[in-house]
């Protein structure tokens, strides 16, 4: 008799713990499912280790920012894509109908060659689909996803309207396959200085990687001058009207810039470990830099988007560090073949066949750079752009090396920036 119950008891106890495993759907063993199997992991080999210890759950499940600060080592040096064995991670967000949520991320700065990372490089991977129409979706930054009862429903109110639907007839339209084997990207510019995309994607995407593309914050600035010369042409105010059209200087629009950073690395200091809510960036908020121009003010913001250890700092205390790669827009250039396998080995894509696929991109980058976005305004501030003065590029040194060595040090890495030059 004592046998038998033990045995229904034995018997019982599987039946349970089988019936528990097919309801939490979220809760994925990393690496336990083969590839292509649509509730199993998308990837070939386990992913980075999240976290250990107690999770903290939070708004749909997630790991409270608390538990993420206590996993997570400032400092380490991230990328580092090593076997890990079998983690769990949690899924919060499934596929609904055909729309695939993207499994990772491109953070990158404007002016990083984040377009041509993306429509020339990483969308040509066989086993990669790009699953949004625009690059710029900004779907993550867009709404609030507590105002939702659940990430599915955030997703599929907003999210979904902003991704391609992966339907048979689309993608044969494409001269593409729908698989179960691919996994999907998606990228913008303006994810990484988003409070808002920052607490969704913690929320709804906690598996999902992120790759930063970083530039030399000084050639950045430049290129990003006249990107907005095109869109929005600083002309400066003629009050007759009858001479030709003048324009702002790189130097004009630098000046209130670097005035505000002096007052504010002076009176706060630029430590960055408390990402968004740091003392710099609030005395920058409040400084509000501008420029005047014909039409009105307009804001200064040339040099701000690229001091990325802030932003880096607030992104790891809700994402494991393990995570995140992080690419030197400078090799992307010089080395993109390297650069691009480099990825594909963090995402555990394969990287052999890709030699020549990536041509486009290459070309792209180099393009951009020897002729720049062809408009009038871009020309004629060609025509008028001199170096910056001495004065001022020994001042844009000392106030961004700071920046970089932060940066360096929340990274792990060593940047070889020359911030004494505005080329490259």
């Amino acid at each position: 008799l004592t046998s038998a119950l033990l045995v229904q008891c034995l018997l019982l106890t599987l039946v349970l713990a089988v019936l528990g495993r097919a309801r939490s759907r979220g809760g994925r063993v990393w690496g336990s499912a083969k590839l292509g199997d649509r509730n199993g992991s998308p990837w070939d080999a386990s992913p980075p280790a999240l976290s250990n210890g107690t999770d903290g759950r939070s708004l749909f499940g997630t790991r409270s920012r608390a538990s993420h600060r206590a996993s997570t080592r400032r400092g380490q040096v991230v990328g580092d894509n090593g076997a890990q064995g079998r983690v769990r991670c949690t899924d919060r967000l499934e596929d609904i109908g055909e729309l695939r949520p993207p499994q990772f991320l491109l953070v990158s700065c404007p002016k990083c060659g984040t377009t041509a990372l993306y429509w020339h490089g990483l969308c040509k991977h066989d086993r990669i689909d790009c699953v949004a129409r625009s690059k710029e979706t900004n779907w993550l930054r867009s709404h609030d996803v507590s105002r939702y009862t659940s990430a599915e429903a955030f997703y599929a109110d907003y999210a979904a309207k902003a991704f391609t639907s992966l339907a048979p007839k689309e993608q044969r339209a494409q001269g593409r396959v729908v698989r179960e084997n691919v996994i999907t990207l998606d990228a913008s510019i303006w994810n990484y200085v988003s409070e808002i995309a920052l607490a969704n994607a913690a929320a709804i995407l906690p598996c999902t990687r992120l790759i930063w593309i970083l530039r030399n914050p000084l050639p950045r600035a430049r290129s990003l001058y006249f990107h907005t010369l095109a869109s929005r042409p600083l002309r400066l105010t003629d009050p007759t009207g009858s001479g030709p059209s003048q324009y702002l200087s790189l130097a004009d629009m630098l000046r209130p810039e670097i005035d505000a950073m002096e007052r504010c690395t002076g009176s706060v200091g630029v430590d960055p470990s408390a990402g968004f809510h740091a003392p710099f960036l609030r005395c920058l908020e409040k400084e509000k830099p501008s420029v005047l121009t014909a039409g009105g003010r307009q804001a200064a913001n040339l040099l701000r988007p690229g001091l990325y250890a802030f932003y880096i700092h607030a992104w790891l205390a809700r994402f494991p560090g393990k995570q995140m790669l992080f690419v030197d827009y400078q090799l992307l250039r010089s080395q993109p073949q390297s650069t691009i396998d480099r990825i594909l080995k963090f995402l555990s894509l394969s990287t052999s066949g890709t030699p020549g696929k990536f041509v486009g991109m290459q070309q792209y980058l180099q393009t951009k750079h020897q002729g720049g976005i062809d408009t009038q305004a871009t020309r004629a501030a060609h025509r008028g752009l001199e170096e910056l003065p001495v004065q001022m590029l020994a001042q844009l040194q000392r106030l961004l090396l700071p920046h970089i060595r932060a940066l360096a040090q929340v990274t792990g890495l060593q940047y070889t920036w020359n911030v004494s030059s505005i080329n490259r």
